[in-house]
């Protein structure tokens, strides 16, 4: 069927929810399709769940097909999934994911593919998310730049000269263990301290508002959590901060200077030049991004902040799901 429009399917596999998409070959989402990961109920579980959000994408496109609102079009034996954590590639294995104790080696890909009967592509959420904004995001004809991922973490993929680079052990992109505290940091989930997850995720951003809430009188971050500190999240925090609430600005201000040393140090060793910022609490990031670029140039030696590009990702949540529909496509 060659010249045929290709449809192919995409997975983020996520600690709670798995996300799927249907996509065709120019980026048009054609099919949507969630339920729950149940992780707690063991791999077997989470692999019916990746097999049933399959099988359902494919059964909303059988009517589409028959219908002609596809007409024509080749669904791709091949299916992508996102995962978090260290994978290695070639072999389809998860090697560490903090999202899924007890996964170290398990060969999800195997798995997978006895389940739904199709050969599958795993790649790291992170690394994913990068290639969806690679072919249709902030990324788009873009050949060197580091896809940064903040939410209940920080990841990174990176893609130079076109493709990802995974490194050799399939570690790259770790951007969040990129060490910003030398010394007495805070214990980080990998049993380092001192790494920048730590300092610039969502939770770093609530810790920061809450210390910095006892420095005012009276503020518009208090008054929307009705001085619940459990009610303080981002987004309580950005509303603050779009208020002019000084408490809500100043933990932004701490978090982007930690976000700042650690894109700083990427450019100051790959001289990368451009960044694209993803993830939950990039959707306030006109609400930093002035301190963020502030600590950079103060940072980057031999390199002008004006020729360094800090953009906020257009994927959204969707994006890991559309880069492993791009890697599907490659595959078949």
């Amino acid at each position: 069927m060659s010249g045929a429009r290709r449809i192919a399917v995409g997975v983020d596999l996520g600690g709670t929810t798995i996300k799927s998409l249907a996509v065709d070959d120019t980026g048009r989402v054609v099919a949507r399709a969630s339920r729950p990961t149940e992780v707690h109920a063991g791999q077997a579980q989470v692999v019916r769940n990746l097999a049933a959000v399959v099988q359902e994408l494919t059964a909303q496109l059988g009517p589409l097909l028959s219908s002609g609102a596809l007409a024509g079009a080749e669904i791709v034996k091949a299916v992508g999934v996102g995962v978090p954590g260290v994978l290695e590639v070639e072999r389809g294995l998860v090697i560490a994911s903090p999202n899924f104790p007890g996964w170290e080696g398990f060969p999800l890909r195997e798995r997978l593919e006895a389940a739904i009967g199709r050969p599958v592509v795993i790649e790291n959420d992170a690394n994913a998310a990068a290639v969806g904004e690679q072919w249709l995001g902030a990324a788009v004809g873009l050949k060197d730049f580091l896809f940064i991922t903040i939410g209940t973490g920080v990841g990174g993929g990176v893609v130079l000269g076109g493709r990802l680079w995974r490194g050799p052990g399939g570690r790259a992109g770790e951007f969040g263990h990129v060490k910003v505290v030398a010394e007495g940091g805070e214990l980080c989930g990998c049993g380092s301290r001192g790494c920048l997850e730590r300092y610039a995720n969502a939770a770093a951003l609530e810790r920061y508002a809450l210390e910095e809430l006892p420095k005012g009188g009276a503020s518009a971050l208090r008054a929307l959590a009705l001085d619940r500190p459990e009610a303080i999240d981002p987004a309580v925090i950005a509303q603050a901060a779009r208020t002019g609430d000084a408490a809500a600005q100043a933990a932004y201000h701490r978090f982007a200077v930690y976000l700042g040393m650690g894109i700083a140090g990427v450019v100051n060793l790959l001289d990368l030049r451009h960044f694209i910022l993803g993830g939950g609490v990039s959707e306030a990031f006109d609400l930093f991004s002035p301190w963020l670029r502030e600590e950079v140039a103060a940072r980057i030696y031999g390199v002008a902040i004006n020729d360094i590009h800090i953009l906020k990702a257009r994927c959204g949540n969707e994006a890991g799901a559309l880069g492993m529909v791009h890697l599907a496509l490659a595959a078949s």
